[in-house]
């Protein structure tokens, strides 16, 4: 009798251990994702930093191709779609020198889990505005 029971009881801690080791799985893949979507907002903010950074210094250059360089760069890829640029001044004036100029950067991310619990892209937004020189 004592081997039947050594027996299930082998077989009961197997089935906890797969229950177990399966979360924490799920566990671990959320925290990468988590990781990975903050990581990917960073890189939009920083590349929007920098295409208002080089706005304020060359409002006539290709801003939204810097935006785009500087994320390219660091992982993201962006697309000119995701990228808008903006010079916020009246409209009497043909000049944006000392008025802000505004990059808004929206990325869709994608996270490896999103398949499993029914999430498909997640938007990241972030903007950046400085005062053109």
């Amino acid at each position: 009798m004592n081997e039947v029971f050594a027996r299930e009881e082998r077989a009961q801690s197997l089935v906890e251990f797969a229950i177990g080791v399966v979360l924490l799985l799920v566990i671990l893949a959320g925290v990468i994702d988590l990781g990975r979507g903050f990581h990917a907002y960073v890189i939009i903010t920083n590349a929007a930093r920098e295409g208002a950074r080089y706005g304020a210094s060359y409002p006539e250059g290709d801003i939204k191709v810097k935006v785009i360089a500087e994320a390219n760069g660091s992982g993201v890829i962006l697309t000119t779609d995701e990228v808008n640029v903006s010079f916020l001044k009246p409209p009497e004036e043909a000049n944006p020198k000392g008025f802000p100029v505004r990059v808004d950067v929206h990325y869709e991310f994608e996270p490896v889990l999103g398949a499993f619990l029914g999430l498909l892209k997640i938007t990241l937004n972030s903007s950046a505005q400085m005062i053109v020189m």
